[in-house]
């Protein structure tokens, strides 16, 4: 019985050995080896890379319009798509005939792409589409994404539109490709066609990943147009995909800030207080009150506003971390000592601060969308969404000159006011000028010393100001900041 085994082994590979590669068992056969000893070490090498790439994904930054794709050129450890190509290279020099060489070219051409060698990419992706593959679908997307990162907009737009009209083109690649002209009209300023390629895109996308940043872009798509229920909507829908925790909490807390800036104050009041009870988002605990104080000011309660931003910034426990909210605090008390006390001075010093804190968050929203080791790319206002404050600069320049001026109108009218006060009334002035002054010294003191207490005479660099400061004119000069 054994060595009748033997003998059909030993006739099966006579017969595999004895068939040419065009044969149905040569087929087979090379197919085989072509997939396990080649292309499979391929896909696993690229599948490495791409998983790295996305483990490496900058965080939700909100002042930024959302990409839609993992970005060329963010992959640090390039080896693994090096391998990938050389692997994938093996299976067209030694398996030209194998089922395999679509799925080679294709994943060469994606590799190159991550690798940022586009002219390779894009040889790869056309040679596909050329040779009528069965991945042609997906080498059509594939070229678009290359074309967009290339710059090559507008061959990148013809592309698309071209491909979209081909009557075989499948529901899936569609989508994506839609999505890939959403992403690039968003690239060129053109916010509406944006939106409506994004919301076409979405109806057959079946990546859940995909379609929770799309659903975040087409939020900050329509608050740029003003169209706000349709925004906090939008927003409100991330979740349906279930995101990672990050988007999750970019799609919350942007629904909430839409909704309660533009429609229902109070009704995104309580889902706020429902997000900042949730253990899960302690982290953000000072951007979620940043909020609150927002939602304030929407409903028309300044001085509860006042004092969510002043806790914020010199009460908070010390292991919240109010950085990234400093900037955008200062902007927001600007506005109330602009808006409703008209105190120009104190509004001009928050607007400074918050000029400076704004400053280097943009800076750093830059250096996220930069490949690691290149230069820090510049943005320009297109490249913000909504929500980001870019007037900080401009409103500093313009408060710093007409507090300046108000400055010294004030003096003027209380010099002139002095002058017409007969000799009495005019010590009963000074001698209160001198009380009042020296209460405020004892307070000032007072605060100082249970602040270095509390802290552990750690200065914290900033004094705020006194309730008494809140609505008449301020004593502080302009550019003094904070």
């Amino acid at each position: 019985m054994r060595r009748l085994l033997l003998g059909l082994l030993g006739a099966m590979v006579l017969v595999v050995a004895g068939c040419s590669s065009s044969s149905f068992v040569g087929r087979r056969y090379d197919n085989f080896t072509a997939y396990y000893n080649t292309f499979y070490n391929a896909k696993q090498k690229f599948e490495e890379g791409v998983a790295a790439l996305e483990q490496k994904q900058q965080p939700i930054n909100r002042n930024l319009y959302l990409p839609l794709f993992p970005e060329a050129g963010a992959a640090t450890n390039t080896q693994t798509f090096t391998d990938a190509i050389d692997k994938a290279a093996d299976v067209l020099r030694e398996h030209s005939d194998s089922k395999w060489v679509d799925d080679a070219i294709v994943l060469i051409g994606k590799a190159y792409f991550y690798l940022q060698n586009y002219v390779g990419a894009e040889q790869k992706f056309r040679e596909a589409i050329a040779i009528g593959s069965r991945l042609q679908d997906e080498a059509r997307f594939w070229l678009a994404r290359t074309l967009i990162a290339a710059g090559a907009y507008d061959e990148a737009a013809a592309h698309i539109q071209e491909s979209l009209l081909r009557e075989d083109l499948s529901k899936r690649w569609a989508a994506k490709l839609h999505l890939a002209l959403g992403e690039l009209y968003v690239e060129r300023g053109a916010v509406d066609e944006a939106a409506e390629e994004l919301a076409t895109g979405l109806d057959a996308v079946r990546d859940n990943t995909l379609a929770a940043r799309a659903q975040f872009l087409l939020g900050q798509l329509y608050e740029s147009l003003g169209r706000h229920e349709e925004a906090a909507d939008a927003f409100a829908r991330v979740d349906r995909y279930a995101p990672f925790y990050e988007l999750s909490y970019a799609g919350q807390i942007s629904a909430i800030r839409v909704a309660g800036l533009h429609g229902d104050p109070d009704e995104a009041m309580k889902r706020l207080r429902r997000m900042e009870r949730d253990d899960k988002h302690f982290a953000s605990r000072a951007e979620l009150a940043y909020l609150r104080g927002r939602l304030l000011q929407a409903a028309d309660r300044p001085e509860e506003a006042l004092d969510t931003y002043y806790d914020l910034l010199y009460d908070a426990d010390p292991t919240t971390n109010i950085q990234t909210v400093r900037g955008p605090v200062h902007y927001a008390l600007g506005e109330i000592y602009r808006d409703l006390y008209r105190d120009y001075p104190l509004a001009s010093a928050h607007f400074d601060t918050a000029a400076t804190a704004l400053r280097q968050q943009m800076s750093a929203a830059g250096a996220g969308r930069g490949t690691p080791g290149a230069p820090t790319p510049e943005l320009d206002e297109s490249d913000f969404s909504p929500e980001a404050i870019i007037d900080g600069e401009e409103q500093a320049e313009t408060f710093r000159s007409f507090a300046t001026v108000y400055t010294k109108v004030a003096r003027v009218d209380s010099l002139l006011r002095l002058g017409s006060l007969d000799e009495e009334a005019f010590q009963a002035f000074v001698i209160k000028l001198r009380e009042q002054r020296a209460e405020e010294l004892a307070a000032e003191q007072k605060e100082l010393e249970r602040r270095q207490a509390e802290q552990g005479f750690t200065s914290v660099g900033e004094s705020r100001p006194r309730g008494g400061e809140r609505g008449g004119e301020s004593s502080l000069s302009s550019g003094d900041g904070f």
